[in-house]
């Protein structure tokens, strides 16, 4: 294009995206930009008192893991080349931004209003717990994203050509491999490829670009390994999963199984039992090669004789993400994700608190971290207010889902999307649910199809009226 018509073209743009509709967004912005900027200020270099961030940063550094997958310590790499670990948190604070302008596009080019779409995009711009992740060495933004990034592909246009397809199934095993979890949208993008009539054709080049990009890190993990593929530990999962309720008394135990056997009658071992005291039945197992094998063979088999207990006990881990109940009172470990006013308020494991909650010194990211206790504590004021409540978050997938059913024939394409994005918030949390226990943490990445989900289903429950919006263009 030569200047000229670059000059004018521009100009002619703006012209067609008044910017001044827009205000209630960029105010939420700002709002949100303030916000993660106050965290950054008040845990500095980043938050490192989850044991999982400690484990990311050492192997980001060193030999691949068989216990979680690889490609977010690939992406800390270039963020550490200069050693300063605050460049992690600002990165994806930053991604967390750009993903709610990105998410504020499809919902305005989908025919849904500025204040409707800013309204939609609150709670992933100013959920405390969501902003506490970013700041957080952990995979969580990366993880929405992919994801995130993937469906707006897809909801884009009317049309979706098979390279478009390909690429949403790309940023899915790019989801996959940043958080296993992330299987569960494979199924659900090819329901939307299917009810939204985009085809065969596009649900199987979201397969094959998905294939691609897992076959490819299958390979490379194998390379740098010796081994083949990354799924090493599902056993450990599942094998936490079941011990809640887990009866050896009414199952088949064969010998090599008989150490994982818990001695703790299943009435008293409660819906947590499963974050604690587990090491001393998988030591005496845990040096061998099929240890892995063991511990899932065990769990499959409580999961098939005690189906029952599974699915009640998933069912109420799945509950607890929708209660009025407060976080922290939800779970042991969600203390960590509040704004502490000091290290020993996050109660974090003994290394982590004998070091001050800084990085491992080998890795030479710093040795200092610092807390500023005035600003933790208006955090801590704001958060124990306003944060996406349990109910509020069920109303979100509810609108989602039944605005989409009841729009069906009103508007197809809107209706697909709006039972898509609910399908995957809702997915995220019954499937990490079906292979683990509860964890608070859990919630966190559906915000980004919750809110937008329920923006869509709202559209299609309201009375028709009106023209569509400029933005609907294909």
């Amino acid at each position: 294009m030569r200047p000229e018509k670059t000059a004018t073209a521009a100009p002619a743009l703006l012209e067609r995206i008044p910017i001044g509709e827009h205000g209630p967004f960029l105010l939420a912005v700002v709002a949100g930009a303030t916000l993660r900027v106050l965290v950054a200020v008040t845990y500095q270099p980043a938050l490192l008192l989850q044991r999982d961030a400690y484990s990311y940063l050492l192997t980001a550094y060193g030999a691949p893991s068989r216990f979680r997958p690889e490609l977010y310590p690939l992406l800390l790499k270039p963020l550490l080349i200069g050693r300063q670990l605050a460049v992690v948190p600002s990165v994806q604070h930053l991604l967390a931004l750009g993903l709610a302008v990105l998410l504020y596009a499809l919902l305005r080019r989908l025919g849904i209003g500025p204040v409707m779409a800013t309204v939609a995009l609150l709670p992933l711009l100013l959920d405390p717990y969501q902003v506490d992740l970013e700041q957080y060495v952990l995979s969580e933004t990366f993880f929405e994203v992919f994801a995130v990034s993937a469906f707006v592909i897809l909801l884009w246009r009317t049309t979706v050509t098979p390279s478009r397809a390909a690429l949403a199934g790309a940023l899915i095993a790019a989801a996959i491999l940043t958080r296993y979890v992330g299987a569960i949208l494979i199924p659900v993008v090819i329901v939307y490829a299917l009810t939204a009539r985009l085809g065969w054709k596009s649900a199987g080049a979201v397969i094959a670009g998905a294939l691609v990009v897992i076959g490819g890190y299958a390979g490379w993990h194998a390379t740098n390994s010796g081994g083949g593929g990354s799924g090493g530990k599902l056993g450990y999962f599942l094998y936490g999963r079941v011990a809640s309720f887990a009866d050896c008394t009414r199952v088949h135990v064969p010998p090599s199984q008989k150490p994982l056997c818990i001695d703790v009658p299943p009435a008293a071992r409660g819906p947590d039992y499963g974050f604690r005291g587990l090491d001393r039945y998988i030591k005496p197992i845990e040096n061998q090669p099929n240890a892995n094998g063991l511990l899932t063979s065990f769990s499959l088999s409580m999961i098939r004789h005690q189906p029952f207990e599974y699915v009640s006990a998933v069912a109420g881990d799945v509950g607890r993400f929708f209660t009025w109940t407060s976080p922290p009172r939800r779970e042991p470990y969600a203390q960590r994700w509040v704004y502490v006013l000091s290290l020993a308020q996050a109660n974090p494991v003994p290394i982590i608190r004998a070091r001050g909650g800084a990085p491992p010194p080998s890795l030479h990211l710093g040795t200092r971290f610092r807390i500023d206790a005035a600003l933790a504590g208006g955090l801590r004021r704001y958060q124990q207010w306003i944060y996406t409540y349990g109910p509020l978050l069920g109303v979100l997938l509810a609108l989602g889902l039944i605005g989409g059913v009841a729009g069906w024939r009103r508007d197809r394409r809107v209706a697909a999307a709006a039972l898509t994005l609910s399908l995957a918030a809702l997915g995220l949390m019954v499937f990490a649910a079906m292979v683990n226990v509860f964890h608070f943490r859990y919630e966190i990445p559906a915000l980004p199809f919750a809110g937008p989900a329920a923006a869509l289903g709202l559209k299609l429950l309201r009375p028709a009226g009106g023209q569509p919006s400029a933005s609907m263009t294909a």
